[in-house]
């Protein structure tokens, strides 16, 4: 009779046994997997290279080929799409439709591994004659200021812009409209504006200084019947006054007016008069941010025992 513990010795050195084949087994297969040769489609960036300074890009080509890679399967998934992108040389180029065939044996891929059946198999481009241009900015002003106050004046730089790209393209541009922003804006402000032609193969400057002066909006009031009143007079003496009111035109804001209006009066200086019958002008009892008129300008004062 087999001893116990030599039967429990023998079960574990055959499962670890087990388990080593297994794991062999599973290597073999990776290893078999790996070289096997399969077929995969892949998509390779396309690299345009060596444009001349004189020419630019009217119409793109595609960004991207595809082809079928036939080779080992760890081979093909190593490779980098970046890395092995397909490069178009456009040096020593002239104005016009190019068009370029793609090779297959241009691709940069490992020893083992072959590319077939690119699609596009060409690829057309064309060139054109690099122009510039000068070309104004339009500020258009987004959104409204605070109320009584308005822009008085908008300084761009630069501008003009100087555009560079294809002359057919830039044939179209007749102005660069720039958005800037102006809400509940008081105060004079600068800021940068971010400029996009949005045109293909169209350079100029990232961005424009834009520097934005904001003034108080004044406009003429009219103010009827303001009140004309006596000051300095001497209190022995009584006097009359004609007219008693007058009309009194103010330059300012909606605002300034509202608040000056009720307590508005029109003085008129008696002070160290005796009797008689005088022409006195008259003045604002209150300041203004800019110099009014008052009408009539000078009022019949006479003044009695």
């Amino acid at each position: 009779m087999i001893e116990f513990s030599k039967i429990k010795d023998w079960f574990f050195k055959s499962g670890r046994m087990q388990l080593v084949a297994v794991f062999l087994a599973f290597v073999a297969w990776i290893s078999v997997q790996s070289g096997q040769t399969v077929r995969q489609r892949m998509r390779f960036p396309l690299d345009y290279q060596n444009l001349p300074n004189s020419l630019v890009l009217k119409k793109e080509g595609p960004k991207e080929v595809q082809v079928t890679l036939i080779g080992p399967l760890h081979r093909i998934r190593s490779i980098d799409r970046e890395a092995s992108a397909y490069v178009i040389d456009l040096s020593n180029l002239r104005a016009g439709l190019q068009s370029f065939e793609i090779e297959s044996s241009n691709f940069r891929l490992p020893f083992d591994v072959r590319a077939l059946a690119p699609n596009p198999r060409r690829i057309d481009i064309e060139l054109e004659e690099l122009k510039k241009k000068e070309v104004p900015i339009e500020i258009i002003k987004k959104g409204d200021l605070a109320e009584g106050y308005s822009i008085s004046k908008i300084h761009v730089t630069p501008d003009p812009l100087q555009l560079v790209g294809a002359a057919g393209v830039l044939d179209q541009i007749n102005r660069i409209p720039l958005e800037l922003d102006v809400s509940n804006r008081s105060e004079s402000f600068s800021t940068s504006l971010l400029v996009d032609p949005k045109l293909p193969g169209v350079k100029t400057v990232d961005s424009v200084f834009v520097e934005v002066e904001v003034s108080r909006l004044n406009v003429e009031i009219v103010l009827e019947s303001v009140p004309v009143i006596l000051k300095g007079l001497d209190p022995q003496l009584k006097a009359k006054i004609t007219p008693e009111t007058a009309k009194v035109i103010l330059e300012g804001t909606n605002g300034d007016v509202e608040s000056l209006k009720d307590k508005l009066r029109v003085e008129v200086s008696a002070e160290g008069l005796q009797k008689g019958r005088y022409r006195l002008r008259g003045n604002l009892n209150q300041e203004s941010t800019t110099l009014p008129r008052i009408d009539p300008e000078s009022f019949i004062v006479e003044i009695l025992d």
